[in-house]
């Protein structure tokens, strides 16, 4: 699954204007009055932008008609765009699907680590709940027709194993600085957070809040890891 570059013909926003060949629909008829036309403005995007507004489609569309009835049809005409643009991209609603996810997935490298534990811990289990809560719905759809496989190992490529690895990094830091128990530097504890979070979202479809990722690192990982308790 992959997405190749920006196509070189624009795509419009409105969808009978996305097939080569039509045209502006503010501009097919010669008769048509400017307040009409001023009222159905032809907008061209490329790249990104055109990508983020099929990211968005599908969105909508898994929220209004399920994975199971989703098609590269009603993404086009959610996105305002034609079908084209998408099989330009990808090859077939899993594929589209699978790069919406990965779109929306967020990047443990990115976070900027303070040097203090448990605000360090806070910032990548964060990671781990937005790209839970953000990519869940999909997740158990796609699942459900037997599809969630590919989904879940994006997120565990992506998200949980990167995360693991910087908690082990904020964890050998701080057994540098005397406040991290030697001991519990190990790939296994930098595994809990991650894995309480994961398996919460397996057994409550809704939202991971905030105060859990807290319990999470005040009751758990302080309690385990700190030097001094």
């Amino acid at each position: 699954m992959t997405t190749t570059g920006a196509p070189a013909a624009a795509e419009t926003t409105h969808a009978g204007a996305t097939d080569p060949g039509a045209t502006d629909p503010g501009a097919t008829d010669p008769g048509a009055t400017g307040s009409a036309v001023a009222a159905a403005p032809a907008t061209r995007r490329r790249g990104s932008a055109l990508e983020t507004a099929i990211f968005q489609a599908v969105l909508d569309q898994l929220g209004s008609v399920g994975y199971a009835r989703l098609t590269m049809d009603g993404v086009a005409a959610a996105a305002h765009t034609g079908k084209a643009a998408l099989y330009r991209r990808w090859q077939s609603k899993e594929d589209l699907v699978l790069a919406t996810v990965r779109h929306l997935l967020p990047a443990p490298s990115a976070v900027r680590l303070t040097g203090d534990l448990r605000v360090d811990l806070l910032a990548l289990l964060g990671c781990v709940q937005r790209s839970v809560n953000s990519t869940h719905g999909a997740v158990l759809q796609m699942a459900a027709v037997d599809a969630g496989a590919d989904c879940q190992s994006l997120v565990g490529e992506l998200v949980m194993g990167p995360c693991e690895s910087r908690i082990l990094e904020v964890l050998r830091a701080g057994a540098a600085r005397g406040v991290v128990r030697a001991e519990a530097v190990s790939p296994l504890v930098a595994q809990i957070g991650p894995a309480m979070i994961l398996r919460r979202s397996m057994v409550d479809s809704s939202p991971v809040p905030d105060p859990y990722l807290a319990s999470i690192v005040d009751d758990v990982l302080l309690a385990l890891c700190e030097a001094g308790r």
